[in-house]
């Protein structure tokens, strides 16, 4: 019996596959040698699945796909190329698909056929579809699901997408969109539909930000992407989100904030990695080009064409983000993501230097507050963050270890937050992390247990604050 990661990923590279048959079986004949062989690998990976399963049902929930009744787990490109399929299947108000046996070629063939053809004029399009699959002879073998039934993968599973898990996806995914999208500047159609899911991306993080965007605080501890642009740029758009919440935007310009801030070091893109990964000091030539970067990211954004005011505002924020920032001689986008760049740089490892510990990057923040940062919203910012920022590494007045977890919610206790306590006085974790405020006051006593006692650094300790941020915990 394969284990349940070898049906995850059999599972997804069916739905892989599946998607490609559809998609070219829109425009190529079944025989078609580019479709021929498509369709001899879902025969096989279908064969497969339902050898081992006894069958094979799939079906998009919200942000989720669900096979089998299980939540199917897969990575953020993987995702976005199901998600691409699933809008095929949803242009004709198909919800899922269910294979109750193996299909045999000459079965590929009629699928192909009755799935991929279909009227783009018609209101019935589900009944069209469903309706070829009964004259093909494919009734015994595949049903559909009407899109309108989708909701019943909810009442089918006790999996339930929170917040947690939607602020994660969302997270991943517009890191993955943000790389697609940089990938195919060159390409007009491609790049205008990738622009069109990033900005749909950024208004999934607009909705976390605005309902309880602290908790991607910890998010923006997740530092070991293979790409720090990509990586960068998505933390950047959250903390600035974060802030521009705080600053009173609405909705509308939260998204245009989001949008530029994602977009802020676009023309990075276009420098070579050996350039970007140099540990050493630059030659005046590297300085150089290094400095082009802004002026590269505004040639990118030139090539859409389609000029209105989001996109000078983009373009603003491209020039104006690394200069020293002189009060409303800049735009308040720029000024916002200025703050949140430097943060996040500061807390990332670097080529040339190790990340500073959030507190420390807290410090230097308000060291440039005035001079290369707008003063208010470095106060701002600050507040929002407090002294010890989520992600900090602490050690207690116990001896315990803890993460900060969140600011404590009265403004006045901002020497103390919200942690998770994750290791005892002697160094041994605990199983479960323990949710603690160390402001609360036990009944009977007159102050609080314990108290931050230092900052320590998580690295030697080999902690991983991501994964501590994002782990279950119990509430003490």
């Amino acid at each position: 019996m394969p284990s349940e990661r070898e049906l995850h990923a059999a599972w997804n590279q069916f739905l892989i596959t599946l998607g490609r048959v559809v998609q070219l079986g829109q425009l190529l004949e079944p025989e078609h040698r580019d479709l021929v062989g498509l369709l001899d690998r879902a025969c096989g990976q279908l064969a497969g699945i339902v050898e081992q399963c006894g069958s094979l049902v799939f079906q998009q929930h919200e942000e989720s796909i669900f096979v089998n009744a299980q939540r199917l787990r897969c990575d953020g490109p993987t995702f976005i190329r199901h998600m691409q399929f699933l809008q095929l299947l949803r242009a004709r108000r198909i919800g899922g698909v269910r294979f109750g046996q193996a299909l045999t070629r000459p079965q590929w063939n009629e699928f192909v056929l009755a799935i991929s053809r279909y009227n783009r004029e018609s209101r019935t399009t589900f009944q069209d579809c469903a309706r070829q699959i009964q004259l093909r002879g494919l009734a015994e073998a595949v049903e559909l699901t009407p899109a309108d039934d989708a909701t019943r993968v909810r009442q089918a599973t006790s999996v339930r997408l929170d917040r947690r898990t939607f602020a994660t996806r969302t997270y991943a995914k517009a890191m993955a969109l943000l790389r697609e999208y940089i990938r195919h500047l060159d390409d007009a159609a491609q790049r205008s539909y990738y622009h069109l899911k990033l900005s749909r991306a950024v208004q999934d993080l607009v909705t976390v930000c605005l309902e309880d965007g602290w908790k991607y605080l910890g998010i923006v501890h997740n530092k070991h992407y293979d790409s720090y642009l990509h990586n960068h740029s998505v933390n950047v758009a959250i903390l600035s989100l974060i802030l521009g919440v705080q600053t009173g935007l609405r909705r509308a310009h939260l998204h245009e904030l989001g949008m530029a801030a994602l977009l802020h070091d676009l023309g990075k893109a276009f420098l070579s990695p050996e350039l970007l990964r140099k540990a050493g000091r630059f030659t005046p030539e590297e300085r150089r080009q290094l400095l082009q970067h802004p002026m590269l990211g505004v040639q990118a954004l030139l090539r859409v064409k389609q000029y209105n005011e989001a996109l000078l505002k983009r373009i603003m924020v491209l020039c104006e983000h690394h200069e020293a920032i002189q009060g409303a001689n800049h735009h308040l986008y720029s000024r916002i993501i200025a703050v949140a760049e430097t943060f996040d740089a500061l807390t990332s490892d670097r080529p040339h230097r190790a990340a500073f510990l959030p507190d420390s990057a807290v410090k230097m923040l308000i060291e440039m507050a005035g001079k290369r940062l707008d003063a208010d919203l470095v106060r701002l910012f600050v507040r929002t963050l407090g002294l010890f920022p989520c992600g900090t590494c602490v050690e207690l007045s116990t001896g315990e270890l803890a993460i900060v977890f969140h600011p404590s919610p009265d403004p006045k206790m901002w020497m103390s937050p919200i942690v998770r306590i994750i290791r005892d006085k002697d160094g041994i974790p605990y199983r479960m992390p323990r949710q603690v405020d160390l402001a609360a006051v036990p009944k009977g006593a007159t102050e609080p247990p314990r108290y931050i006692a230092r900052t320590v650094d998580p690295t030697p300790l080999g902690i991983n604050v991501a994964g501590q941020l994002h782990a279950e915990a119990a509430t003490t």
